[in-house]
């Protein structure tokens, strides 16, 4: 099912609203502020603010709900962090969704603290991750330790998203716990790919060679190396040039590398992908003295090709692209699909398979297909990046804008990584609407 588009106020805070809502808060949700200490209310006030919010929910109405959420993040306690909760799992609205996870995060009474903690401690069922997901993305605003040992717990849970949204949380935390504990996590990802799994192997060798400036490529190096060294390490400045190179990261797709192990592509084949561009000498893969200009979907199946077949054999993925038409003129009513629901092992006769396909396919029709291969990509469970190609924008800016929300809280959960590659300039802005708010970066394909 398509997640609702988040719903514009019409009134006066519109514009104060989409504004805050754009960096990731409310315009009431930044007005949440630290709940008083000896500031609980009764229980008569806890449930009038109650009361309104549901009303405010039912009725769909942002600016209330939000406002009674300023009300209920002063009871800080256990009730009102656990209502936040709630509200956060459940609001069909991307602004109180946000709004109710900020006020989360300003709550400090420490048995309300300790109980989000063994939230996300507790296995459970997976019924519960969004609840652990909206907690974790909390947690990450604080930089307490309470805050640092949720997020740790989070790193072992056995929903992927968890752990992606717990890994975002402990970015840059220059700790020698969170080391262990990313070291220990290393681990563990290496001990599923006995069954075929890896999970978040890529991302956390990253941030390990963030914050140590080592490259080790497994967790046996890393943990050789915490172990002599951990107790006096001396960590330096965050952004200094690294002493190492963080290991293999994956081929190179368009010049930046596929840094993951469950990794969607999602393109569109318009008419536009027909255009044929000149590339400097020796961007054509396999053709190093080739300078003639090259069609853009054809330039797109011989990157996939060559880089989908460099990946790890013990990386899984997915390819899904559409177009109005199949090679040889014949149009469709319909788009043709090279998709999958699930993700695929990186064995030579998969990439084989998906090259065929894609070349059945032929560039017609507008872009606005791209729209839906960018939702069908979110749709598989396993993935944890995708990169979206695209030449120009599906639709005009404003529908852009309002899909590009409705992607934000499609992903409010998982957390997927979305990054762009733009085959032409005028995808760029497009591109970035998404990848700037889902982890991404764009990348200007030359």
């Amino acid at each position: 099912m398509t997640p609702p588009t988040p719903r514009s106020v019409s009134s006066a805070a519109l514009a104060v609203l989409v504004a805050a809502a754009a960096v990731g808060l409310s315009a009431s949700a930044t007005r949440l502020e630290p709940a008083r200490a000896d500031g609980n209310l009764s229980t008569k006030e806890f449930g009038r603010a109650k009361r309104q919010l549901e009303a405010a929910l039912a009725a769909d109405e942002a600016v209330a709900a939000i406002r009674a959420l300023e009300e209920i993040v002063q009871d800080d306690s256990w009730r009102a962090a656990e209502l936040l909760i709630e509200v956060g799992v459940r609001a069909g609205d991307l602004v109180i969704h946000e709004a109710a996870r900020t006020g989360l995060a300003t709550i400090r009474d420490d048995r309300a603290r300790r109980k989000m903690v063994d939230l996300i401690r507790r296995s459970g069922s997976r019924g519960d991750w969004r609840a652990k997901a909206v907690v974790c993305r909390a947690l990450a605003r604080r930089g307490d330790a309470l805050a640092r040992e949720g997020l740790v717990h989070g790193l072992a849970d056995r929903v992927g998203a968890v752990r992606r949204i717990a890994l975002d949380g402990l970015a840059r935390r220059q700790d020698p716990d969170v080391v262990e504990a990313l070291i220990g996590a290393l681990e563990r990802v290496e001990a599923e790919a006995e069954g075929g799994g890896r999970l978040g192997h890529f991302e956390l060798r990253r941030e390990l060679h963030r914050l140590t400036a080592r490259g080790f490529t497994d967790a046996a190096g890393w943990r050789g190396f915490w172990d002599e060294q951990g107790a006096g390490f001396v960590f330096g400045p965050l952004g200094a040039r690294p002493k190492a190179a963080p290991g293999p990261l994956g081929p190179a797709f368009f010049g930046e590398r596929m840094a993951s192990d469950r990794l969607v592509v999602a393109t569109s084949l318009p008419a536009s992908m027909a255009t044929a561009d000149l590339l400097p000498v020796g961007v054509v893969p396999d053709e190093a003295d080739r300078h003639e200009p090259i069609a853009r979907a054809e330039r797109l199946r011989a990157e996939l090709r060559r880089s989908l077949g460099e990946l790890d054999r013990r990386a899984r993925f997915a390819v899904v692209a559409a177009s109005d038409a199949l090679a040889g003129g014949r149009g469709r009513a319909e788009p043709v699909w090279v998709s999958s629901a699930e993700l695929a092992s990186a064995k030579p006769s998969a990439v084989t398979e998906v090259d065929e396909a894609l070349g059945r396919l032929a560039p017609a029709g507008e872009a606005r297909r791209l729209t839906l291969a960018i939702e069908r990509a979110l749709g598989i469970a396993e993935a944890d990046t995708i990169i979206v190609v695209a030449d120009g924008p599906p639709t005009d800016a404003a529908t852009a804008a309002a899909f590009a929300k409705r992607i934000d809280f499609a992903n409010r959960f998982r957390r997927v990584r979305i990054h762009g590659v733009a085959l032409a300039d005028g995808a760029v802005s497009f591109l970035e609407s998404i990848a700037e708010r889902n982890g991404g970066t764009v990348t200007r394909a030359r």
